[in-house]
């Protein structure tokens, strides 16, 4: 993609994903060195390749200052430029490899704490069960005595019921006994 002026290739940027800006020291309307500080603010991770035919060392280490990968004069040697381009866009690729392997290596330490709190709950939930089938048995294990409890007191409860009544006859007997014998005329 090609601009003609400075404020043309910024409204380029951002509206387009770009890897990589060629810019001339002397542009019509904006300085070369400014278009590298607006480039980063809107994308630090464009390289971009200076290019001016009035090199001056301050320039340059400026212009490396403020981001860029490289600096060259003109006239442009072409070959050197490829080669330019090519390691600007080698290191690009890195840096995006870079940027995919820390963003899934993020992921995966998310997602792997997310395996471990499931496992710990998991665990948590079978040592509940664990107690919960120990509670069940125990309750067996009481509930059968007292199963066997609940119906002798149950029987010892109609026995006990069935003597009160033979003791209040003897008693109703003994008591009428006693009665005929004091009023009996007889002795």
């Amino acid at each position: 993609i090609g601009a003609y002026s400075g404020s043309e290739g910024l409204n380029l940027l951002l509206n387009n994903k770009i890897d990589l800006v060629i810019t001339d020291m002397r542009i019509s309307d904006i300085d070369g060195l400014e278009i590298i500080k607006k480039v980063k603010e809107i994308n630090p991770k464009i390289e971009i390749v200076m290019i001016s035919g009035y090199p001056t060392i301050e320039i340059a280490v400026e212009a490396m200052k403020l981001g860029a990968y490289d600096y060259i004069q003109k006239p442009i040697n072409l070959d050197e430029l490829l080669i330019l381009v090519n390691r600007c866009l080698e290191k690009k690729e890195l840096s995006d490899n870079f940027d995919t392997e820390k963003r899934l290596r993020i992921e995966l330490e998310k997602i792997n704490q997310e395996l471990k709190d499931t496992r710990d709950q998991l665990i948590q939930m079978e040592k509940l069960a664990a107690i919960g089938r120990l509670a069940a048995g125990v309750a067996h294990e009481i509930n059968n005595p007292l199963t066997s409890v609940t119906m002798n007191l149950a029987f010892l409860e109609d026995d006990l019921k069935n003597e009160t009544v033979k003791l209040k006859r003897i008693n109703d007997l003994f008591c009428l006994s006693s009665m005929e014998l004091k009023y009996n005329p007889l002795r």
